[in-house]
């Protein structure tokens, strides 16, 4: 019996602490599993939450303000060709960032939101590319950006749905963790029957919230990383809280205003605009909380901010809106812009003063390629506007000008950046163009030549001028033949030619017999129209390159150049002598006209303009003393 009983009770012992062994062992396995599943949870969705938050930075860094989208516009309004790089880069970061949010385990929802906005930079990328050949085609800023509008609002709904299904995300794995440690806690309840296990599950417990806190700690840091990208934008950035208050600044910010980032903190919108603009300003903030969707504030005609020292200056604020404990939030990025408005005032000045010039005003490209012109120019040169953009100005050319007259217009050009002088141009009708041009090398930041401006100063009518004024001066006003000026000189002209060629040539004094006969009985209108009869008679009598002159009163005189013998002015002279014997009908009587002529050779009879005209008049007076009529040659003896 004892052994009996000794057995029982051992058998009854070991039966025992094999049970408590199992139950002990099964609780510490159930235990943990929970534990590990608690820990596993926590993890992945923590991991996702951050792997999407950080995503959702990289998309907002590289594409939004201060990224692709504010580095485009710049590129649009400065046309600056330094920045293509860093687009090219801002695109790409993009791209790579929304391949990198695609590979997350992420909803259907998800993956159509990054689609549409993949969408929509595909449209910007396409319109970048548009924009790049504008631009290198010469089209003005306020051309190309018309171009460029893109409907970018699909692209940023779906940026705030994936904010919010990433925020959503995080709120799930809260109350689902909420719900692991409860139950973790009720089956814990239990081992208060099993100390060992208590401790064990003591041990587990502070061990998986030691890898909360850690895991806690990571995300803090995720959070700093965002205020710090927050504080270190480029524009001015302000969190305000539905009620109209500033809940946070960066340091553009206290720049921008005035304001230190503790006085910012707890101001009122209100406080940092113009008295005008306060009334309505509670208004708007509510319609704005309400719609919760990002949107430039560009409706006003207006938008100005109001420093600490009480400056006001002009502004653009674009909005964005998450939310924080659940309270709503709008972050602000403002930016001055008064820059930007003095630019666009003078550009504005600067096309008035343009349009409004009354000389004709031509711009160019470094190739020569016209990019703009003022009214007074098109109506200058004749030409519509349509018809001269993208040409070159040779479009006008006369021919007047050899290669090498613009060959040294460019040498000067390059040396000195200006170039001043006249230029023969031809209009669209065919009309020649005299016009007074000046152009000027126009330089960008870099000091290199970027366009050329060319003033077109019209003297036509001065070139008239001139041309009536030669005629006066060089011309007998009567006859149109040269004055005895002219004559000199071309007489001079004649004997330098004579002396290279080795040739003679000859003067030719002629006197009108029986014209003091005309002038006395029909008066001095019949005689200036026989005067004017013999010019032309002499016009009809010599060759294209001599000369015919009215020296005075009825004294005419010819220059024949390049003799090849001097028996040829024999020729001559019996041409112009039949040429100048006609009469003249008077209403009782006919009378005779004829003339004297005197002919010198040069070098034969002289080696000067006076010597030679003296022996000539004295030739054409020895003709006379013999019967008028005819002609002689001057004679030495």
């Amino acid at each position: 019996m004892p052994g009996n009983s000794f057995f029982r009770y051992s058998l009854g012992v070991v039966l025992t602490v094999l049970v408590a062994t199992i139950v002990l062992v099964w609780f510490g396995t159930t235990s943990k599993t929970y534990v590990k599943h608690l820990e596993q949870h926590w993890q992945t969705d923590s991991k996702h939450a951050a792997e999407s938050a950080y995503a959702i930075s990289r998309i907002h860094k590289s594409f939004g303000y201060g990224g692709f989208i504010h580095n485009f516009k710049n590129f649009i309004l400065r046309q600056d060709a330094s920045r293509i790089a860093l687009i090219d880069d801002n695109l790409s970061n993009t791209y790579a960032a929304i391949e990198g949010y695609k590979q997350l385990a992420i909803s259907p929802q998800e993956q159509a939101a990054i689609a549409q906005f993949r969408q929509v930079v595909d449209r910007y990328a396409k319109k970048y590319e548009l924009a790049k050949h504008l631009v290198d085609q010469g089209w003005g800023a306020e051309l190309v950006d018309r171009e460029e509008q893109v409907d970018d609002k699909p692209g940023l709904l779906a940026l705030e749905y994936l904010s919010s299904a990433t925020l959503e995300h995080s709120r799930a794995n809260e109350i689902a963790v909420e719900q692991d440690i409860a139950k973790v806690l009720a089956f814990m309840d239990w081992g208060w029957l099993l100390v060992p296990l208590l401790v064990l599950v003591s041990a587990i417990v502070i061990l998986m919230l030691y890898r909360l806190t850690k895991s806690n700690e990571i995300l803090e840091s995720a959070k700093q990383y965002a205020d710090d990208v927050l504080k270190a934008a480029p524009d001015a950035m302000i969190v305000v809280g539905s009620a109209g208050t500033i809940l946070n600044a960066n340091l553009e910010a206290q720049s921008l205003f005035g304001y230190s980032v503790d006085e910012l903190i707890g101001m009122k919108l209100e406080q940092m605009m113009p008295e005008r603009f306060r009334g309505s300003h509670p208004h708007y903030v509510k319609n704005a909380f309400d719609s919760e969707r990002p949107q430039p504030m560009l409706a006003r005609k207006e938008l100005v901010a109001l420093t600490k020292t009480g400056e006001e200056i002009p502004i653009e604020v674009s909005l964005s809106y998450t939310s924080q404990d659940g309270e709503p939030q709008s972050i602000a990025a403002i930016r001055n812009v008064s820059i930007r408005k003095q630019a666009e005032g003078h550009m504005r000045l600067a096309r008035k003063v343009l349009d409004d010039a009354s000389e004709g005003i031509l711009i160019t490209d470094t190739d020569a390629c016209i990019v703009d012109m003022n009214a007074a120019f098109c109506q200058l040169s004749g030409y519509e506007r349509e018809e001269l953009l993208g040409q070159r100005p040779s479009i006008l050319s006369s021919g007047r000008h050899d290669r090498g007259f613009y060959q040294q217009m460019w040498l000067q050009l390059a040396k000195l950046g200006y170039w001043k002088g006249e230029i023969w141009d031809r209009r669209k009708g065919g009309e020649l163009l005299p016009s007074l041009v000046s152009i000027s090398a126009v330089v960008d930041e870099a000091d290199e030549v970027s366009h050329y401006v060319a003033v077109y100063s019209d003297i036509t009518q001065i070139k008239e001028k001139e041309q009536q004024l030669e005629q006066l001066a060089h011309f007998d006003g009567l006859t149109g033949l040269a004055n005895r000026m002219l004559f000199h000189d071309r007489l001079r002209a004649a004997m330098h030619r004579s002396n290279r060629r080795k040739k003679c040539c000859a003067v030719m004094y002629i006197d009108l017999d029986g014209f003091k006969q005309v002038n006395d009985q029909l008066g001095h209108g019949v005689g200036d129209s026989v005067l004017v009869r013999v010019a032309r008679q002499i016009e009809q009598s010599i060759r294209e390159d001599d000369t015919a002159a009215r020296l005075g009163g009825d004294e005419f005189a010819i220059i024949f150049n390049e003799l090849a013998d001097r028996d040829d002015v024999d020729m001559l002279a019996e041409r112009v002598l039949k040429k100048l014997t006609f009469e003249v009908n008077a209403e009782t009587e006919i009378l005779s006209i004829s003339a004297s002529i005197g002919v010198a050779i040069y070098p034969d009879h002289g080696d000067s303009v006076e010597r030679l005209l003296q022996c000539a008049d004295q030739a054409m007076y020895d003709c006379k003393r013999h019967g008028k009529k005819g002609y002689r040659r001057f004679n030495l003896e």
